[in-house]
């Protein structure tokens, strides 16, 4: 893979609400989200010469790249975008994202979503 054919990937994976992406492209990206989570928050509480507003900024552009990711894994399952909502539930909806997008197999074939991703 070339490197103008990563960053399209990139785009599409972090950025693009179409399409679907399996159970391990789902967990390699959140490990790679929760890395990112970790600088900050380690910024943060070591109190590095960064105004506060950066970090926040910085914190809702890595949480804003996870929402896609999400919705794909949802898709793959054969659900809507619309179960993003469900993460603001207390105290479940989080969880219930979790198992949806970890433990449910994507369907075969082709869904009204997308094709099968490889």
């Amino acid at each position: 893979m070339n490197y103008v054919k990563w960053l399209k990937y990139c785009w599409w994976l972090f950025f693009s609400y179409k399409g679907r992406i399996g159970r391990i492209i789902f967990l390699i990206s959140w490990i790679i989200w929760a890395q990112f989570y970790g600088f900050l928050y380690y910024l943060d509480i070591h109190n590095m010469p960064f105004p506060p507003a950066i970090i926040i900024i910085l914190l809702l552009i890595v949480m804003y790249t996870m929402i896609p990711i999400i919705v794909k894994r949802l898709h793959d399952t054969g659900r809507s975008a619309w179960h993003v909502f469900k993460a603001f539930i207390p105290l479940i909806g989080v969880f219930y994202l979790l198992i949806i997008c970890v433990f449910y197999r994507g369907t075969d074939g082709t869904n009204q979503y997308d094709n099968q991703p490889n």
